[in-house]
């Protein structure tokens, strides 16, 4: 179902764009990613070019992954073809210091799930005492976000209706990021029915734009 939310910033995204190209002609759709793709199906003819950029798919697990480009892959026709952004693999010291930077940013970000508990569910979240943790599963090349409680407390959430009862150095487990080498890329782009027809990296080799289509 489509996500009830305010059209003001789709509509200033929209606005924005048109200012500094005024030949396109956008749709702005308010929903889930599989809202977007019904839209494609009945309302731009191929050839197309879908565009997924961002590095979103890292939150979905491999499987999920697969099964989403699956499902992506099945409304698109062989003249189409697909840009998605993905994360790279790299070293533990690089992806961690990103997801937990000096200047507190990621932490800050993490930390405000709590806040909004807070705000929005009238829950009380001590959130002074929960720290931000980033933390690199080599093998798996996923890294986990956690927030950890300092020490033991009671957190209720009225409008959950839940009590939940936190012992020191207990964590909350807050959001996954999977990295992929250029190999894997392909396998899960095989795994989905598509194949690679190119891809552009950066400098560094830590971010890739692969361009897909069915095989």
């Amino acid at each position: 179902m489509p996500i009830d939310i305010s059209p003001t910033i789709l509509e200033a995204s929209a606005n924005d764009l048109l200012a500094d190209y005024p030949e396109l002609r956008i749709q702005a759709i308010a929903g889930q990613y599989e809202d977007g793709l019904k839209w494609l199906e009945k309302s731009v003819a191929s050839p197309r070019l879908v565009l997924w950029l961002g590095s979103s798919i890292g939150n979905l697990d491999r499987a999920s992954a697969a099964a989403f480009l699956a499902n992506m892959a099945s409304s698109l026709e062989p003249a189409d073809r697909l840009l998605v952004g993905i994360d790279l693999r790299k070293s533990r010291r690089i992806i961690e210091r990103a997801y937990d930077d000096s200047d507190g940013v990621t932490a800050r970000f993490n930390l405000n799930l709590l806040s909004r508990i807070n705000r929005e569910l009238g829950g009380d979240f001590p959130v002074e005492q929960f720290d931000h943790q980033a933390v690199y599963l080599e093998r798996e090349g996923r890294i986990e976000m956690r927030l950890v409680s300092q020490k033991a407390c009671r957190v209720r959430i009225p409008g959950c209706d839940l009590t939940v009862d936190f012992e020191a150095g207990e964590t909350i487990h807050t959001e996954n990021s999977v990295k992929y080498s250029p190999e894997e890329i392909d396998e899960l782009a095989a795994d989905s029915g598509l194949q690679t027809r190119a891809r552009w990296m950066d400098v560094d080799d830590y971010f890739s734009l692969s361009l897909l289509s069915l095989n």
